[in-house]
């Protein structure tokens, strides 16, 4: 397909429909004037959930309206992190140089320290500690690849590529918060390939939770619900005897698939999707899906996020707040998933009108988890649409959290 701006699939679609501009704005409930701006070519871009209500109204996939120019699949870094150099040349290796390696150390590999590294690393990834990753991440990819190459045995080379998938994983995670996405396809492609090595189907499925993120940020809807449909399917565990592990694996994939459908229009798809994940998380219980090699807590609260996520993006605030009642403060999920959960509730008390509560929860957002906050463009939205409505009278935590994301007020 050529490549299409918005303006351009926009046009075609409402023509096609038979509808003018105004009968789409009432049927889609986006405003008149951004409906004239996208299509005179005065806004090239759109948040998601605005594409998602003209999607609804035109009865086509999200996918059809999206920019498929090359400038709009390219991420904006909003930080240039300390260890970002030596991740390049980890992922990028320059022909013929030697390889990073702690080798000259004189310690000898071990390929328990290694998985205790790893294990350490998701925890800091958990608690979005960016510049503590930034730092320690190239450390323990390097360590893991000269682990790998010093285990004699299957069972230790199994080991040590599982760790070092793990790392790879960990390493795309870190990457795409701050939007190096070709640095993070690198990652993942490497992880993803470690994986299949091990001959672990569920770690390769882990890999495609974080892939799929991965393209879902881009709007590669199709790929990134055929991706996680198809390692969900490949994983499938027995429910009566399957381990946490491979139930939180499936279940976030299901999930992740279900996310896709939900912003590309195809809500039956996701209902569908989410029904068969509440199972997996039923079944594990009040515990979670976590284990050492574990993408993230998976449980019946992060069911319930995400649902709520899937009623944000339809534009259902009400539904967004009733759905929030049900999940626990400080809920099983890892600090990423909750606070990503907490702005959709923000941007739900600002579509009722409630600014005050919604100044509140991205107070709490921004305390709960700094690092993270401010590289959020969802967090930038919200808080530049109550920057908006409250310019006359402009509180003062409000002003500090839009210093905190470079928004003029």
């Amino acid at each position: 397909m050529a490549d299409r701006t918005i303006c351009e699939a926009l046009g075609r679609a409402r023509r096609r429909r038979g509808l003018t501009q105004e009968q789409l704005a009432e049927a889609s409930g986006v405003s008149l004037g951004v409906i004239r701006k996208l299509e005179c070519g005065d806004r090239l871009s759109a948040r998601l959930a605005t594409l998602h209500k003209l999607a609804a109204a035109l009865g086509v996939p999200t996918t059809a309206l999206l920019d498929t120019t090359p400038a709009a699949t390219a991420g904006t870094p909003d930080v240039e992190p300390d260890g970002l150099l030596r991740l390049r040349q980890i992922l990028n290796p320059v022909p013929g140089a030697a390889p990073d390696s702690t080798d000259e150390t004189g310690e000898a590999p071990d390929a328990t320290a290694l998985r205790e590294s790893v294990a350490q690393a998701v925890c800091l990834a958990d608690a979005t500690d960016f510049n503590t990753s930034a730092r320690t991440l190239p450390t323990l990819l390097a360590d893991a690849q000269s682990t790998l190459r010093h285990m004699e045995t299957d069972e230790e080379r199994a080991s040590a590529l599982r760790s070092l998938s793990t790392a790879y994983r960990l390493t795309g995670r870190f990457l795409i918060q701050l939007h190096y996405r070709d640095l993070a396809h690198a990652a993942l492609t490497q992880a993803v390939r470690l994986a299949q090595d091990s001959c672990d189907i569920v770690l390769e499925g882990s890999v495609g939770i974080t892939t799929t993120w991965l393209l879902i940020r881009e709007r590669r809807l199709d790929e990134a619900e055929h991706l996680a449909v198809a390692l969900s399917d490949a994983i499938e565990p027995r429910f009566r005897t399957a381990t946490p592990w491979q139930l939180g694996t499936y279940g976030w994939l299901l999930l992740q698939a279900a996310s896709a459908a939900t912003r590309n229009n195809r809500p039956d798809v996701a209902t569908e999707l989410f029904r068969t994940a509440r199972a997996a998380a039923v079944r594990i219980g009040p515990g979670s899906g976590r284990l050492a090699y574990e993408h993230r807590d998976f449980g019946t609260p992060l069911v319930s996020m995400k649902l709520a996520e899937q009623a944000s993006v339809q534009g259902d605030a009400r539904r967004v707040l009733k759905i929030a009642k049900s999940v626990p403060a400080r809920s099983a999920a890892t600090v990423e998933d909750y606070s990503r959960h907490r702005l959709d509730v923000a941007n739900a008390y600002l579509e009722m009108k409630e600014t005050g509560e919604a100044l509140e929860t991205l107070i709490e957002v921004r305390n709960g988890a700094p690092d993270w906050f401010r590289v959020q463009p969802f967090a930038k939205d919200v808080t530049s649409r109550l920057v908006e409505k409250r310019k006359r009278r402009m509180p003062t935590e409000l002003v500090s959290i839009a210093d905190d994301l470079g928004i003029a007020v």
